[in-house]
């Protein structure tokens, strides 16, 4: 899709198992997202139960477990109706760069 603004940042905290709240740390060009910016993004392709619901639990911790601590890469795709960002979360790659 040519619609998606790619931007970077780490966890503030998961909502559910299929949302999660973003602190940008850097973006490309394409956004406009500030640097320190917080963001609700509720994942594109993931439908996890709402808390409370059976599993809910179970997925809030597997959500967390894939993106505490590390580096996030958000794709994002457009907002919904609750102006959550819409969009996929990955583990950034590390950048090890050339050894000197």
């Amino acid at each position: 899709m040519s619609n998606v603004s790619k931007a970077y940042g780490t966890l503030e905290r998961v909502i559910d198992g299929d949302t999660a709240v973003i602190r940008f740390t850097s973006f490309s060009k394409k956004n406009q997202y500030d640097i320190g910016h917080r963001e609700t993004i509720r994942l594109r392709r993931n439908s996890a139960p709402e808390l409370g619901e059976r599993g809910s639990k179970q997925a809030k911790k597997a959500l967390f477990d894939r993106l505490n601590g590390v580096r996030i890469e958000a794709s994002i795709y457009a907002r919904d109706c609750y102006t959550r960002l819409v969009g996929d979360l990955e583990p950034a790659t590390p950048f090890y760069g050339r050894a000197r």
